[in-house]
Protein backbone atom coordinates (compact mmCIF):
# COMPACT_ATOMS: atom_id res chain seq x y z
CA UNK A 1 0.00 0.00 0.00
CA UNK A 2 2.72 2.81 0.62
CA UNK A 3 4.32 2.82 -2.99
CA UNK A 4 0.11 3.10 -4.03
CA UNK A 5 -0.33 6.02 -1.27
CA UNK A 6 2.44 7.67 -2.74
CA UNK A 7 1.27 7.44 -5.97
CA UNK A 8 -2.30 8.64 -5.15
CA UNK A 9 -0.66 11.68 -3.53
CA UNK A 10 0.85 13.20 -6.78
CA UNK A 11 -3.23 13.69 -7.35
CA UNK A 12 -3.77 15.98 -4.24
CA UNK A 13 -7.65 16.50 -4.46
CA UNK A 14 -7.45 16.16 -8.48
CA UNK A 15 -5.84 19.23 -8.73
CA UNK A 16 -2.11 17.98 -9.58
CA UNK A 17 -0.67 15.06 -11.22
CA UNK A 18 -3.99 13.50 -12.95
CA UNK A 19 -2.49 10.51 -14.48
CA UNK A 20 0.21 9.18 -12.36
CA UNK A 21 1.39 5.05 -13.96
CA UNK A 22 0.83 2.85 -11.52
CA UNK A 23 4.03 1.01 -11.33
CA UNK A 24 3.46 -1.66 -8.74
CA UNK A 25 0.45 -2.83 -11.03
CA UNK A 26 3.52 -2.73 -13.50
CA UNK A 27 5.69 -4.88 -11.16
CA UNK A 28 2.69 -6.81 -10.03
CA UNK A 29 2.83 -10.72 -10.52
CA UNK A 30 1.09 -11.79 -13.18
CA UNK A 31 -1.49 -13.83 -11.45
CA UNK A 32 -4.88 -13.28 -10.89
CA UNK A 33 -4.87 -12.46 -6.99
CA UNK A 34 -1.61 -9.96 -7.46
CA UNK A 35 -3.60 -8.01 -10.34
CA UNK A 36 -6.42 -7.72 -8.33
CA UNK A 37 -5.43 -6.99 -5.14
CA UNK A 38 -3.34 -4.11 -6.63
CA UNK A 39 -6.14 -2.86 -8.64
CA UNK A 40 -8.31 -2.94 -5.62
CA UNK A 41 -5.98 -1.12 -3.38
CA UNK A 42 -5.49 1.72 -6.30
CA UNK A 43 -9.36 2.55 -6.35
CA UNK A 44 -9.34 2.41 -2.98
CA UNK A 45 -6.96 5.27 -2.48
CA UNK A 46 -7.31 7.73 -5.24
CA UNK A 47 -9.35 10.79 -4.31
CA UNK A 48 -12.86 10.36 -5.62
CA UNK A 49 -13.84 10.74 -9.21
CA UNK A 50 -9.48 10.20 -10.32
CA UNK A 51 -8.30 8.34 -13.26
CA UNK A 52 -6.07 5.38 -12.32
CA UNK A 53 -3.94 5.02 -15.10
CA UNK A 54 -3.28 1.24 -16.25
CA UNK A 55 -0.07 0.06 -18.22
CA UNK A 56 2.30 -2.58 -18.13
CA UNK A 57 5.32 -1.64 -20.65
CA UNK A 58 7.28 1.20 -21.27
CA UNK A 59 11.03 2.88 -22.77
CA UNK A 60 12.58 2.05 -19.26
CA UNK A 61 10.59 -1.36 -18.37
CA UNK A 62 11.17 -4.98 -20.19
CA UNK A 63 7.96 -5.43 -22.63
CA UNK A 64 4.95 -7.55 -20.73
CA UNK A 65 4.57 -10.00 -23.71
CA UNK A 66 8.45 -11.45 -22.82
CA UNK A 67 7.95 -9.91 -18.86
CA UNK A 68 4.64 -11.08 -18.35
CA UNK A 69 4.17 -14.15 -20.24
CA UNK A 70 7.46 -15.18 -21.43
CA UNK A 71 6.64 -15.03 -25.19
CA UNK A 72 3.17 -17.02 -24.97
CA UNK A 73 0.92 -15.09 -27.28
CA UNK A 74 -2.53 -16.38 -24.98
CA UNK A 75 -1.01 -14.47 -22.27
CA UNK A 76 -0.01 -11.40 -24.07
CA UNK A 77 -3.59 -11.46 -24.85
CA UNK A 78 -5.38 -11.92 -21.86
CA UNK A 79 -3.31 -8.88 -20.60
CA UNK A 80 -4.04 -6.72 -22.88
CA UNK A 81 -8.10 -7.81 -22.42
CA UNK A 82 -7.65 -6.77 -18.89
CA UNK A 83 -5.75 -3.16 -19.45
CA UNK A 84 -8.36 -2.18 -22.16
CA UNK A 85 -11.26 -3.38 -19.80
CA UNK A 86 -10.17 -1.80 -16.02
CA UNK A 87 -11.81 1.64 -15.29
CA UNK A 88 -9.52 4.98 -16.14
CA UNK A 89 -7.10 5.30 -18.16
CA UNK A 90 -4.91 2.94 -20.04
CA UNK A 91 -1.88 3.09 -22.07
CA UNK A 92 -0.45 1.00 -24.93
CA UNK A 93 3.68 1.01 -25.37
CA UNK A 94 4.92 0.58 -28.55
CA UNK A 95 4.62 -3.01 -30.19
CA UNK A 96 2.41 -3.75 -27.31
CA UNK A 97 -0.44 -4.00 -29.48
CA UNK A 98 0.73 -7.19 -31.67
CA UNK A 99 2.50 -8.63 -28.42
CA UNK A 100 6.23 -7.18 -29.70
CA UNK A 101 8.86 -8.98 -26.87
CA UNK A 102 12.10 -7.52 -25.95
CA UNK A 103 14.70 -7.72 -28.85
CA UNK A 104 18.24 -9.27 -27.34
CA UNK A 105 20.68 -6.97 -28.26
CA UNK A 106 24.79 -7.76 -28.53
CA UNK A 107 26.71 -6.22 -26.00
CA UNK A 108 28.76 -4.06 -28.69
CA UNK A 109 25.31 -2.54 -30.12
CA UNK A 110 23.76 -1.17 -26.88
CA UNK A 111 23.39 2.10 -26.20
CA UNK A 112 21.93 2.51 -22.49
CA UNK A 113 24.51 3.82 -20.72
CA UNK A 114 22.73 4.99 -17.94
CA UNK A 115 21.20 2.06 -15.95
CA UNK A 116 23.62 1.12 -12.34
CA UNK A 117 20.82 -1.04 -10.83
CA UNK A 118 18.86 -1.80 -13.20
CA UNK A 119 20.46 -4.79 -14.38
CA UNK A 120 23.13 -5.79 -16.74
CA UNK A 121 20.99 -5.54 -19.88
CA UNK A 122 19.86 -2.18 -19.73
CA UNK A 123 16.87 -0.90 -20.90
CA UNK A 124 17.93 -1.29 -24.81
CA UNK A 125 16.12 -4.67 -25.28
CA UNK A 126 12.73 -2.69 -24.65
CA UNK A 127 14.01 0.70 -27.09
CA UNK A 128 14.34 -1.81 -30.76
CA UNK A 129 12.53 0.00 -33.59
CA UNK A 130 8.72 -1.13 -34.22
CA UNK A 131 8.29 -3.64 -36.52
CA UNK A 132 5.65 -2.56 -39.06
CA UNK A 133 6.52 -5.35 -42.17
CA UNK A 134 7.95 -8.08 -42.93
CA UNK A 135 10.86 -5.93 -45.32
CA UNK A 136 14.82 -5.63 -44.39
CA UNK A 137 13.95 -2.64 -42.68
CA UNK A 138 10.86 -3.65 -40.92
CA UNK A 139 9.07 -0.10 -42.26
CA UNK A 140 10.98 1.39 -40.49
CA UNK A 141 13.83 3.37 -42.06
CA UNK A 142 14.70 2.93 -45.87
CA UNK A 143 16.30 0.59 -47.40
CA UNK A 144 20.01 0.17 -46.17
CA UNK A 145 19.86 2.71 -42.81
CA UNK A 146 21.14 1.13 -40.14
CA UNK A 147 18.61 2.25 -36.85
CA UNK A 148 20.12 2.47 -33.73
CA UNK A 149 19.38 -0.57 -32.03
CA UNK A 150 18.90 -3.80 -34.53
CA UNK A 151 15.31 -5.22 -35.48
CA UNK A 152 13.61 -7.69 -33.45
CA UNK A 153 11.86 -10.45 -35.42
CA UNK A 154 9.76 -8.70 -37.57
CA UNK A 155 9.52 -11.33 -40.69
CA UNK A 156 7.04 -13.34 -38.06
CA UNK A 157 5.52 -10.57 -35.88
CA UNK A 158 4.98 -7.12 -37.55
CA UNK A 159 1.92 -4.61 -37.95
CA UNK A 160 1.28 -5.36 -41.56
CA UNK A 161 0.74 -9.01 -41.51
CA UNK A 162 -1.31 -8.94 -38.14
CA UNK A 163 -3.58 -6.00 -39.79
CA UNK A 164 -4.40 -9.03 -42.63
CA UNK A 165 -4.95 -11.28 -39.85
CA UNK A 166 -8.82 -10.99 -38.31
CA UNK A 167 -7.75 -13.41 -35.31
CA UNK A 168 -4.31 -11.40 -34.41
CA UNK A 169 -3.54 -9.97 -31.52
CA UNK A 170 -3.70 -6.26 -33.33
CA UNK A 171 -7.02 -7.06 -34.08
CA UNK A 172 -8.19 -8.12 -30.54
CA UNK A 173 -6.91 -4.79 -29.04
CA UNK A 174 -8.58 -3.21 -31.83
CA UNK A 175 -11.73 -4.68 -31.01
CA UNK A 176 -11.16 -4.46 -27.43
CA UNK A 177 -10.60 -0.13 -27.74
CA UNK A 178 -13.74 -0.57 -29.92
CA UNK A 179 -15.71 -2.06 -27.61
CA UNK A 180 -14.39 0.17 -24.86
CA UNK A 181 -14.85 3.40 -26.39
CA UNK A 182 -18.78 2.42 -26.70
CA UNK A 183 -19.43 0.87 -23.51
CA UNK A 184 -17.41 3.42 -21.41
CA UNK A 185 -18.14 5.93 -23.07
CA UNK A 186 -14.97 8.23 -21.75
CA UNK A 187 -16.31 7.93 -18.15
CA UNK A 188 -14.20 5.96 -15.44
CA UNK A 189 -16.88 3.21 -14.81
CA UNK A 190 -17.51 1.71 -11.62
CA UNK A 191 -15.51 -1.75 -10.80
CA UNK A 192 -16.62 -4.84 -8.48
CA UNK A 193 -14.52 -7.70 -8.33
CA UNK A 194 -16.44 -10.65 -8.14
CA UNK A 195 -16.43 -14.54 -6.92
CA UNK A 196 -14.48 -16.42 -8.93
CA UNK A 197 -12.51 -20.36 -8.63
CA UNK A 198 -8.57 -20.06 -7.73
CA UNK A 199 -6.70 -18.35 -10.57
CA UNK A 200 -9.50 -16.72 -11.89
CA UNK A 201 -9.80 -12.89 -12.08
CA UNK A 202 -13.58 -11.97 -12.45
CA UNK A 203 -14.88 -8.52 -12.21
CA UNK A 204 -17.39 -6.07 -13.52
CA UNK A 205 -16.09 -2.82 -15.13
CA UNK A 206 -19.05 -0.59 -15.89
CA UNK A 207 -21.87 -2.38 -17.74
CA UNK A 208 -19.56 -5.46 -18.81
CA UNK A 209 -18.49 -8.64 -17.22
CA UNK A 210 -15.03 -9.32 -17.33
CA UNK A 211 -13.81 -13.21 -16.97
CA UNK A 212 -9.93 -14.28 -16.79
CA UNK A 213 -8.49 -17.03 -15.99
CA UNK A 214 -4.95 -17.15 -15.04
CA UNK A 215 -4.05 -20.79 -15.15
CA UNK A 216 -2.52 -22.72 -17.54
CA UNK A 217 -5.71 -25.31 -17.38
CA UNK A 218 -9.09 -25.05 -18.15
CA UNK A 219 -11.55 -23.85 -15.78
CA UNK A 220 -15.50 -23.69 -14.65
CA UNK A 221 -16.76 -20.44 -15.85
CA UNK A 222 -17.79 -18.66 -12.10
CA UNK A 223 -21.36 -18.53 -13.85
CA UNK A 224 -23.06 -18.14 -16.78
CA UNK A 225 -21.54 -15.08 -18.87
CA UNK A 226 -24.55 -14.09 -20.41
CA UNK A 227 -23.81 -12.43 -23.81
CA UNK A 228 -20.43 -12.81 -24.74
CA UNK A 229 -18.81 -10.17 -27.13
CA UNK A 230 -15.22 -10.68 -27.18
CA UNK A 231 -13.17 -13.61 -26.20
CA UNK A 232 -9.37 -13.81 -26.69
CA UNK A 233 -10.07 -17.39 -28.51
CA UNK A 234 -12.25 -16.33 -31.02
CA UNK A 235 -11.41 -19.82 -32.29
CA UNK A 236 -12.76 -21.70 -28.66
CA UNK A 237 -15.42 -19.94 -27.50
CA UNK A 238 -15.86 -20.68 -23.67
CA UNK A 239 -18.78 -22.53 -22.80
CA UNK A 240 -19.22 -24.34 -19.49
CA UNK A 241 -15.03 -24.25 -19.37
CA UNK A 242 -12.68 -21.46 -20.22
CA UNK A 243 -9.40 -22.72 -21.96
CA UNK A 244 -6.02 -21.87 -20.21
CA UNK A 245 -4.80 -18.12 -20.26
CA UNK A 246 -8.05 -17.32 -21.78
CA UNK A 247 -10.46 -14.29 -21.49
CA UNK A 248 -13.66 -13.36 -22.25
CA UNK A 249 -16.04 -9.85 -21.99
CA UNK A 250 -19.64 -10.36 -21.82
CA UNK A 251 -23.13 -8.41 -21.30
CA UNK A 252 -24.54 -10.20 -18.04
CA UNK A 253 -28.09 -11.08 -18.26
Amino acid sequence: MGDLSKMASYYGQNDELDLAFNFPFVFSEFSADALAGVVGQTLAVLPAGASPVWMASNHDISRFPTRWAGGDERKARLALLVLATLPGTTTFYYGDEIAMTDVAVPRELRRDRMTPGVGTEGRDAERTPMQWNASASAGFTDEGVTPWLPFGDNATRNVAAQREDPGSTLCLLRDLLALRRREFAGQVVPYERLPAPPGVWSYRSGPLLITANFTGEPVPLPDRPGTVLLTTDPGAPPRSLMGPWQGLVARPR
